[in-house]
Order: structure tokens, then C-alpha cells, then sequence
């Protein structure tokens, strides 16, 4: 299976590619296309939108679940229903997205969101950085990250609870670098 980003359709597709940015996106004037390859089958998603905001984009297939974070939007569709389970604006943008223990975690400019592998959200934390959310690790019973608070390159480490998102600590109130 390989998943790619492209602005143009590929020149073997017989049928229409799949709209997963939802009905409110028909009137948005910029597209991108996700293709899904998988041995003799190709698969294309459109994914219109309204302005370019974000270098990051990243889509992974979780059981029969295609993940995809755009701009500043993520998706989350159910490939044997053929329907969106998730749409889900960003704040500022999309950051980045961790699977762990079967719960996607996905990052914006300011924060973190835990979602349960059919769409749920479970928790958010909004408060991580201005600029920027990254984790670096899990454990057990934590999530360990950096925000970027002073952009360029003001970051600061956090620590949360795995299950609620609660905030354990943080080198911004602690005044140093360590989490």
C-alpha cells in the first residue's frame, strides 16, 4: 500500500475521486489529491481547500481507516463505508499525526487532540504553544512534547496525562528546558 499527495490526477484513473473534504468544500477553490495505491487498485481522494497555511500534510491507513491531515484540516475515512467519520478544522494549522495504542493523536499550532479510532474525540489541549505542537514520546501514562511559545525556535517542553491531556508540567513554569 502507498499513500502520495499530488496536485494533478494520475492519468490512469477511470472514476471520480472521492471527495473527503466534505460537502462545505465544493465552493473552495484550491485541490490537492491523495492517491492510494494499493497492487492492481488506485484509489483517489480530492481534497479541496481554501488557502495554502501549512508545510505539513500526512495521511496513514489504520485498519480500515484512512488518516489524513491537510492545511488546516484533518480528515479521518472509513474506506469500507466510503464515508467521512471525521472532519475536523484546525487551530492555525495542521502539525503533525502519532498513532499509539490504537488512538490517533494530532497536533495544531496551539495543541494536541486525543481521537479514538472511529472519530471520537476524546480530549483536547489547546494551551501547548503558539506556533507549533510536536510529541516526542509516549509512555504508559504520559505524552512528552514540545510547543514552540517564541517562534523562531522558542520551545518548550510538556508533559501530559495520556488519558485526560491534562498538563503535568511544563518548562515554561518551571523556567527552564526540562520536562
Amino acid at each position: 500500500m502507498h499513500l502520495s499527495f499530488s496536485d494533478v490526477l494520475p492519468g490512469d484513473l477511470n472514476l471520480d475521486p472521492i471527495l473527503i473534504s466534505g460537502s462545505d468544500s465544493f465552493r473552495l477553490n484550491q485541490e490537492e489529491y491523495l492517491i492510494l495505491r494499493e497492487e492492481n487498485n488506485v484509489t483517489v481522494f480530492k481534497i479541496k481547500y481554501e488557502y495554502h497555511c501549512s508545510p505539513f500534510k500526512q495521511a496513514r491507513v489504520i485498519g480500515n481507516f484512512l488518516l489524513i491531515g491537510h492545511e488546516n484540516h484533518f480528515y479521518m475515512f472509513d474506506l469500507l463505508q466510503r464515508m467521512n467519520v471525521l472532519t475536523m478544522e484546525m487551530k492555525g494549522y495542521f502539525g503533525h499525526l502519532y498513532v499509539e495504542n490504537n488512538l490517533c493523536y494530532v497536533t495544531d499550532a496551539n495543541g494536541l487532540y486525543c481521537i479514538e479510532s472511529k472519530g471520537k474525540i476524546l480530549w483536547e489541549n489547546g494551551n501547548l504553544g503558539i506556533d507549533g505542537v510536536i510529541i516526542n514520546r509516549f509512555d504508559e501514562d504520559k505524552i512528552y512534547g514540545e510547543g514552540e511559545w517564541n517562534p523562531p525556535g522558542g520551545w518548550h517542553n510538556f508533559t501530559l496525562e495520556k488519558k485526560t491531556g491534562r498538563l503535568l508540567l511544563t518548562s515554561k513554569q518551571n523556567g527552564n528546558n526540562q520536562a
